[in-house]
C-alpha cells in the first residue's frame, strides 16, 4: 500500500508517499532512492502536520529522514525545526514519527521495521 501526497512549499510542490510496508531505516531509505527520492525531511511544522494527517490513519510509526548522530536531513538539508516527544533524543538511532503519540519524533533503533515516507523522486 502507499499513499501520495503534495505540499505547497517555497520552491514548488513537494511531493510525499507514504509506504505502509514495514522495513528497516536503510532499506526504507533505499527504497526511496531506488524511486530517485529520499526518506522524507521535514523542514517546518507544516511539513509535519501533513505527513501525520497523512499517516495517522495507520497508527504506527514511519520512518522520515534523519538520523540522531548527523542531525541532517538524508538529502544533505538541515533545518533548526524539532518535533521530538521526549528531548534530548538518544543519540546513535533513526527518527520515526510516532502516529500513536501525535506525530511527535522518536529516536528508534534503525533495525526496527517502521512504515515510511519518501520525498521527491517518481
Amino acid at each position: 500500500h502507499l499513499v501520495f501526497f503534495s505540499l505547497d512549499g517555497d520552491d514548488g510542490q513537494e511531493t510525499y508517499v507514504y509506504y505502509t510496508t514495514k522495513r528497516n531505516y536503510f532499506a526504507s531509505q533505499a527504497d526511496c532512492r531506488s524511486r530517485d527520492g529520499e526518506l522524507a525531511s521535514v523542514k517546518d511544522g507544516l511539513d509535519s502536520s501533513k505527513i501525520t494527517s497523512v499517516a495517522e490513519s495507520w497508527q504506527s510509526t514511519a520512518w522520515i529522514g534523519l538520523q540522531t548522530d548527523q542531525w541532517e536531513w538524508s538529502d544533505g538539508s538541515t533545518t533548526s525545526f524539532r518535533y521530538w516527544l521526549s528531548f534530548p533524543p538518544a543519540s546513535g538511532g533513526c527518527v520515526t514519527v510516532s502516529m500513536p503519540n501525535q506525530g511527535f519524533w522518536v529516536s528508534s533503533d534503525c533495525n526496527n521495521k517502521a512504515t515510511f515516507v519518501c520525498g521527491g523522486g517518481e
